[in-house]
Order: structure tokens, then C-alpha cells, then sequence
């Protein structure tokens, strides 16, 4: 046969098939023009030069690899539908006297075809709306807006490479799918039904065991460290469990409505249950699919937005003052120096005068910083055997006099100690340190200061209240010279213990102010003594930065958001597409007996609301389990604010829902028409 006439059978092909292949086309072209839009913005110079933009570019850079994995699942998945209905084309193509090499050769055409089409208007669409989503991701993080146009040449490889790819590995499953079937198989593909899995109680068990296992993990969560290290392994169980719970949970349901004589015989159920058994096993995988796309539309937009929206609770958890200055000095020295610390706080107020600012709530104290320590070496004052990595702490200790001036009187004998831990509680009440054990008067409730760490170190810290500040020096330098004289620490890796001067204070000026405040605090206190090394954290300075990775995360959200939607929106159509289609043979038959369009109309409905609201249903009760670990991790980027974390869902839930019930709508009016041959809706 000659080239052009696989070519020309190929066309027809899709022509007589749009009903099938235009949905899948669109989606090919949307899948393309989202995966080239993020690898464009990933490489893109004006936003990795804005403030904040290697950050952005790293968020981007992980989304277009989510994107190019999804496509892959996505369009191989869709994929499977067309080729459904293709088979019987391809049988009779195998009767009339073509080999299934030729039929290689127009489905070689086909997907060549589909190929050019999609990458061309993909990349077309791409190119046209990138500049929409960069003005976009730019307004939600606030930067400098850029009005020229440019079109990356890396994303276009990227972009053809990849689908080219995809494409290739789709010709090879249909030209697989082809040989191993024979002609009359071919023809018989969409009438054949399917056999129950025999191990049905047994598949129904396991997914409700795995269901179990993953909402345990979920609801049992106590931290945010392991929220991050449980939460893949958690996504993977209610994946699994959700395939295995619809598919033999449809089989169940189908035999026990049929088992209802007095539900089963009645025309409104009769067809429509007799239908859904013909296909069991598929009906509860494309249910499956359904439930699993739309649980990641709601968690996926439930996160990101929440961030995006908690910015500020954000920021004012992180840095609960707007200004913290810490001057670092060698050794203990900060304890004793009143000069430095003098000279600290006249630039200062000299810095707040030019800025025209007030500082206010202004707290200031002296401590010493230590090395991580295990908790067996502070009980014991001994050499650890063998400690365990959850039981490290940071130690400061700092002194009485300090503590007493921000939070009132208190009183310590010589070997006696106040204790504050910001994580895991100390396990004991006596702590050896410098060959003296201290006895802990009382465990504080809370600390100055101890939420204005420059990090967020996992490992927790304890503050500890010690005598004056001459004995408090002292007894660290002492103690850390017996650690190292025991081979515990080691000078030149971790410095020592230094001394610490910590001043926090807010302004209540606007944030325009309080940048400018902080350029100021960085030149005075950069022109002073040499003795020490002062830092400023400014909570207007790292606003821009958390604009930019909330603002870049909600971004990809949404658009990870739409190509989740899109995807259950054409799962939904070709779901009912395909068994419209199958069905209509069997309608016909129940006409010809008496059965109206109005009965039709009741079977339609009583099929679509006995099944097609499930997923959404379970999709909301993967939410429910899933927020506690939802929250522990939030609380990784320092946002603890439930009730918005709560209201943020619930609009995610209702607005996905609206979506689902208006799909519902349409393709069910859809699958009446295929089945009752009507051209308008009753």
C-alpha cells in the first residue's frame, strides 16, 4: 500500500472519531501550553532576578516535573478510551485484508498527526498566555511587572521533547494492544463484559485495611518532621485503598441492588444496574480516578491557598516582633562588656531617630549559645554511649539578672536553675554542668525571646536561668573546656560557646518605614567596633521573600488545580461517552418493548445518582482525615491558623462541588442523548 493512503485512512479516522478524539486533542493542546507556560516562567530572567526568584524559580523548576508527570499518566489514561472505541475500526480494517503491520502504519499516521497538532497549538497557546501568567504570578507576589514579551526557546525543546516522548510510548501500547488481539476480539471490544474479580471480598478488605492504615497515620500525626516523612507514604495507601474499595465495592453494590428483586425490577433500575454490572471492574476504576483527581484538586488548592492567604499570620508567627538585633561576641565576653553594649544601643537610637520610629515592647537580655548537646551528657556530665538523634538539645543559658528585668522577681540558690524548653520537654529535673549538678526549681511555661530564632531548627533548645552574669560566663566556659578535654567538642568545628546580646522591639510604622529602618540599622551598626558582629532580622525585609514563596507555591497550585479539573472533567465525559455508546444497543431494545423516553430519563438518573456522586463524597472524607497531617505540615512554613485553614476548604469544597454538579449536568443530558437518540434534553 502506498504512504498516502495510511495517511488519508488516518484523517478519516479522526474525523469519524472527533466525538472522541476532539476532547482528547484539547486536552493534549492544554496539557502542552501548561507544561511549556511553567518551564518558560522556571527559566525565565526577570523573575529569577526579582527578590526572592531563585526560590521561585526552584518551586517552578519541581512543578514542571509534577506537570510532566502527570501528562504521562494523564494522557495515557485518556489515551485508553480512544483506543476503545478504535478497536472495532481496527478489526474491521483486519477483516477486509489489511495486516496489522498496516494498521501499525495508520496508527503510526494517527499519532503523528495528533502529535504536530498538539505541539503546534499547544505551544501556540503557550507562547500567547505566558505573559498572562507571569503578570499573574507577579501581582500575587507582589514584584515589578515586566511588559516585554519573550519566548524561551529551552521550554519549546523541552516541551516537544517530552510529548514527543509521550506520544512515541502511546503508539507503542497501541501497536502492543493491536498484536496481541485478534480481529474478531477487535470487533467484539466494546460489547464484551467483564467478569467480577474472584478475590472480591478479599480486594474489598484490603483496601479498607489500607483506608484504615492511612487515616491512622493521618490523625495520629504529632509533629511536623513527621507529618513531611509520613505524608507520601499516607497518599500511596488512600490511593491504593481507593482503587481497590471502588472497584470491588461496585461489584458488591451491583449485586446487591440485583439481589432487590423489588428494587432491580422496576424499569427506573432495571437497565441501569444491568449496565453497570456489564462493566464492574471498569466502572469502579473510572470512579476510582474520579475520587483520587479530585482529592488532589482539594488538598492541592486547600494548601496553597491557605498559605497565600496566611501570609501575614505567617510572618507574624515566624518574626512575632518586627525588629531583632543580635551582636555576637567572642567567648562570654557580651556578658561583662557594658561598652559594646552601650555603643550597640546609642546606634540604635540614633538609627530610630533618622528613620523617624519609636521603638516600642523593646526587650532586651544577654545569653550564651552552645553547641548541640545530648540529653545523656547533660544528666550525666559524662561522654554519651550511644545517643539517639531525638534527644539533642541547643543550651542557652542566661543569666538571672537579665531574666528578672523582663519578667519580675525570682530568687536561685547557687545550684539551682529555671528551665525552658521551645520543643521536646527535657526528660529530668538536675543538669550537670562544668562538674556541677543543678537542681530545676521550676519548669517555665514560656520565654523572652525564645520565638526569635534566625532559624527553624528542628532540634530543640533550652533556656536555662542561671546565677549573675560573671558566674553564668563563668560556669559555660568551664564546662565547655571540660567537653572538650573529654573529646566531646571541638574547637576549631563549633567555635565554642559565644556570648550573646539580643534586643527586640516594634515600631508600629508601615512597612515602606520599617524597610527603610532596617537600611538604616544596618549602617550604623556596621560602622562599629570590630569586637562583635551584629545581624538584624526585620520582619517588613523578609515579607518580599515570603510573597515570593507563597505567592509562587499558590500559583502552582492553581495550575496544577485547573490540569487536575480539566483531567476529571474529560475522565467524567469519556466515562459517560463511552457507556452511552455501549448502552444504546441495549436502550433500543427496551424501546422497542414499550420503555419511553421518560422511562429512559429515570434510568439515566437513577444510574448517575446511584454511583457518580461517590467519588465526590469520598474525595471530601480523604480531606476531613487528611487535615491534621494538612495542618503539621502548614506549620512547617510557620502558619498555625486553623479556623482559615478550615474556611479555606470549605470555599475549596464548595466551589469544586458546583463544578461537579454543573459537569454532572452536562454529561448526563449527554448519555441521554446517546442512548435515547433524542437531539434536545426532556
Amino acid at each position: 500500500m502506498k504512504t498516502g493512503l495510511y495517511f488519508r485512512l488516518a484523517q478519516t479516522g479522526i474525523r469519524r472519531s472527533r466525538r472522541t478524539y476532539l476532547p482528547y486533542f484539547f486536552t493534549c493542546v492544554g496539557m502542552t501550553a501548561m507544561f511549556y507556560i511553567i518551564a518558560s516562567l522556571a527559566s525565565s530572567p526577570s523573575l529569577t532576578d526579582m527578590a526572592g526568584g531563585r526560590t521561585l524559580s526552584s518551586i517552578l523548576g519541581f512543578g514542571t516535573f509534577v506537570m510532566a508527570l502527570f501528562a504521562v499518566i494523564f494522557l495515557f489514561y485518556t489515551n485508553s478510551f480512544l483506543i476503545r472505541r478504535r478497536k472495532k475500526e481496527f478489526g474491521l480494517y483486519n477483516i477486509l485484508g489489511m495486516s496489522k503491520k498496516h494498521i501499525a502504519f495508520v496508527l503510526l499516521w494517527e499519532t503523528l498527526i495528533t502529535y504536530v497538532a498538539s505541539l503546534t497549538g499547544g505551544l501556540f497557546f503557550g507562547i500567547l498566555l505566558s505573559k498572562a501568567a507571569e503578570l499573574c504570578l507577579v501581582n500575587l507576589t507582589r514584584g515589578t511587572v515586566r511588559y516585554d514579551l519573550s519566548v524561551s526557546p529551552f521550554a519549546i525543546s523541552m516541551t516537544a521533547v517530552l510529548f514527543g516522548a509521550v506520544f512515541f510510548l502511546i503508539l507503542l501500547s497501541g501497536l502492543w494492544q493491536i498484536r496481541l488481539n485478534n480481529p474478531v476480539a477487535l470487533l467484539r471490544s466494546e460489547n464484551a463484559g467483564e467478569k467480577p474479580p474472584r478475590a472480591n471480598y478479599l480486594l474489598g478488605v484490603g483496601g479498607a485495611v489500607l483506608l484504615a492504615a492511612a487515616y491512622w497515620m493521618a490523625i495520629t500525626v504529632a509533629d511536623p518532621i513527621q507529618a513531611i516523612t509520613e505524608f507520601f507514604v499516607a497518599v500511596m495507601l488512600v490511593i491504593v485503598a481507593t482503587f481497590l474499595l471502588f472497584i470491588a465495592g461496585s461489584v458488591m453494590l451491583c449485586r446487591l441492588l440485583q439481589k432487590n428483586k423489588a428494587y432491580y425490577y422496576r424499569p427506573a433500575h432495571f437497565v441501569s444496574v444491568s449496565s453497570m454490572a456489564f462493566r464492574m471492574k471498569r466502572n469502579g476504576a473510572g470512579l476510582a480516578s474520579i475520587c483520587i483527581l479530585a482529592t488532589m484538586v482539594l488538598v492541592t488548592l486547600t494548601g496553597s491557598g491557605c498559605l497565600y492567604f496566611g501570609v501575614e499570620d505567617s510572618l507574624r508567627t515566624r518574626y512575632p516582633t518586627e525588629f531583632v538585633i543580635t551582636a555576637q561576641f567572642d567567648g562570654t565576653d557580651a556578658l561583662e562588656d557594658t561598652e559594646s553594649i552601650s555603643m550597640l544601643e546609642g546606634a540604635l537610637d540614633r538609627a530610630l531617630a533618622r528613620a523617624g520610629c519609636e521603638a516600642k515592647n523593646r526587650i532586651a537580655l544577654h545569653r550564651v549559645v552552645y553547641p548541640t548537646l545530648s540529653a545523656e551528657s547533660l544528666l550525666t556530665g559524662q561522654p554519651e554511649k550511644a545517643p539517639t538523634e531525638d534527644r539533642f538539645f541547643r543550651l542557652h543559658l542566661i543569666p538571672l539578672a537579665d531574666y528578672a528585668a523582663l519578667a519580675g522577681s525570682e530568687t536561685l540558690s547557687e545550684h539551682e536553675l529555671l528551665l525552658y524548653s521551645d520543643g521536646r520537654p527535657y526528660p529530668a529535673d538536675t543538669i550537670v554542668l562544668g562538674g556541677e549538678t543543678f537542681s530545676v526549681k521550676r519548669v517555665l511555661d514560656s520565654f523572652p525571646l525564645a520565638e526569635e530564632a534566625d532559624d527553624r531548627n528542628p532540634i530543640p533548645t533550652l533556656y536555662l536561668v542561671v546565677g549573675g552574669r560573671g558566674r553564668c560566663g563563668a560556669l559555660a566556659q568551664a564546662d565547655y573546656l571540660e567537653r572538650v578535654r573529654q573529646g566531646r567538642a571541638d574547637p576549631e568545628r563549633d567555635g565554642g560557646v559565644n556570648g550573646d546580646w539580643v534586643c527586640a522591639f516594634d515600631t508600629g510604622a508601615s512597612s515602606q518605614t520599617q524597610a527603610a529602618l532596617t537600611e538604616e540599622l544596618r549602617e550604623s551598626l556596621g560602622s562599629l567596633d570590630d569586637a562583635f558582629s551584629a545581624s538584624i532580622i526585620s520582619r517588613a525585609a523578609n515579607r518580599s521573600e515570603f510573597l515570593t514563596l507563597y505567592g509562587g507555591l499558590f500559583f502552582l497550585g492553581l495550575l496544577l488545580s485547573i490540569a487536575f479539573s480539566c483531567a476529571t472533567v474529560l475522565i467524567i465525559y469519556y466515562k459517560q461517552l463511552s457507556e452511552g455508546l455501549e448502552d444504546q444497543a441495549r436502550f433500543d431494545i427496551m424501546k422497542k418493548v414499550g420503555m419511553t423516553a421518560r422511562d429512559i430519563r429515570k434510568s439515566v438518573n437513577s444510574q448517575m445518582l446511584t454511583v457518580f456522586f461517590l467519588p465526590l463524597a469520598a474525595a471530601v472524607l480523604h480531606l476531613c482525615f487528611a487535615f491534621p497531617m494538612l495542618h503539621q505540615l502548614l506549620q512547617l512554613f510557620d502558619l498555625k491558623n486553623l479556623p482559615l485553614l478550615l474556611t479555606t476548604a470549605g470555599i475549596c469544597v464548595g466551589g469544586f462541588a458546583l463544578l461537579y454538579v454543573l459537569v454532572y449536568r452536562s454529561t448526563s443530558n449527554a448519555y441521554f442523548r446517546i442512548v435515547s437518540g433524542a437531539k434536545d434534553r426532556i
